[in-house]
């Protein structure tokens, strides 16, 4: 009989992991409850309709970390049969408050380590032997050691978010080709104009490739008024949005099942991907099972199956328009070996959290 724990996301973001971190929790042992804000389902819908390979029972609440809170019997959520709770986001005080008090043990999720080492509310847990902690990226981790010099080698792990699919998808190179920008639309951390600036300076260069961006973000108008200006609606499509402006899962996954590639179109001097987080393109392309392109930094610090280039927007549309199509079926295949590896690995990572703490 599997035992029991719970995960809890309180913010209506990051659910696209819990598929990933139910796979690792069924490795080891347990079958999980999942507590989610009912916010995430009201504006993006039921991701578990998607992804329905884990054993977990799902429910949507009116989720908050203050424990009095009447919208969950905390008493029940946290009954003696609960052996330890994940959190899948700890990136705010009152979170880390909450877990501090829940009276289990915790594995909490770090998506972002200059978040976590600048409060000491999270800082302060590194020390107490209920908790222990978990990163989405090997780079992470490294760097999280780094920062914590390396003083709790042995309280971090690595989930691999990679469970996105309940089968491996049947990857096809389609003409034109398929270029997909996964991740927040914004241009802090995206070259979006890069890109249009690209595409209208040269528009026969690259006629073999198309562009979707499925996404919502603060600079989802001003790249859709740049591509309008540009004349550039034939190559660059933006997946209309829904409630509260945001892209439905459905309607993302759909986007990257049929792509043939993605990229993560990092803006120039934005290195936080490739030091204190991870990029979620990473996780569409292991997941979907479709080759993505990164320069060498990056790929040095991913260490996955991809296309390589030189960083210009102008090299890494070149070595996509030309790749052979035998490449990037043998990269695909090679990702789903990857993915299962990885998928392991992270199970047994999490086994290895649950004995230090349970």
């Amino acid at each position: 009989m599997m035992r029991k724990c719970l995960i809890v996301q309180f913010e209506p973001r990051h659910e696209e992991v819990l598929p990933s971190v139910i796979a690792a929790c069924n490795f080891a042992g347990y079958r999980p409850t999942v507590l989610l804000n009912r916010r995430i389902k009201r504006v993006r819908g039921d991701i578990f309709q998607l992804v329905q390979g884990g054993i977990a029972d799902i429910r949507y609440h009116s989720l908050s970390p203050d424990q009095d809170a009447e919208a969950v019997d905390w008493d029940r959520e946290l009954a003696d049969d609960i052996d330890f709770v994940i959190v899948n986001t700890l990136n705010r005080p009152k979170v880390a408050n909450w877990a501090k008090r829940c009276g289990k043990p915790v594995i909490a999720l770090i998506h972002n380590v200059d978040q976590f080492m600048k409060n000491p509310k999270f800082t302060d847990l590194l020390g107490r032997p209920d908790f222990v902690f978990m990163t989405l990226g090997m780079h992470v981790t490294s760097a999280l050691n780094a920062r914590t010099d390396g003083k709790y080698i042995d309280k971090f792990g690595f989930l691999a978010p990679y469970v996105l699919t309940d089968t491996p998808q049947d990857y096809h190179v389609s003409t034109p080709r398929k270029v997909v920008v996964p991740g927040n639309l914004t241009l802090r951390s995206r070259n979006y104009l890069g890109l249009i600036d690209a595409l209208s300076a040269d528009p026969a260069r690259w006629e073999n490739l198309v562009f979707e961006f499925p996404s919502s973000g603060d600079s989802r108008d001003l790249v859709a008024d740049a591509i309008a200006e540009n004349k550039l609606s034939h190559k660059i499509t933006i997946l209309p949005a829904g409630a509260n402006n945001e892209v439905p899962h459905e309607d993302v996954f759909n986007c990257f099942r049929s792509a043939t590639f993605f990229h993560p179109l990092i803006a120039d001097g934005f290195a936080q991907y490739q030091t204190i987080k991870i990029t979620s393109t990473t996780s569409m392309s292991v997941g979907f099972g479709v080759p993505m392109i990164m320069d060498r930094y990056s790929e040095s610090c991913y260490r996955f199956p991809m296309l390589v280039s030189d960083h210009s927007i102008e090299a890494t549309l070149d070595r996509l328009s030309t790749a052979e199509e035998r490449e990037l079926m043998d990269i695909s295949a090679k990702l789903t070996a990857y993915r299962t590896d990885m998928t392991v690995r992270s199970g047994r990572d999490m086994a290895r959290m649950i004995s230090l703490i349970v």
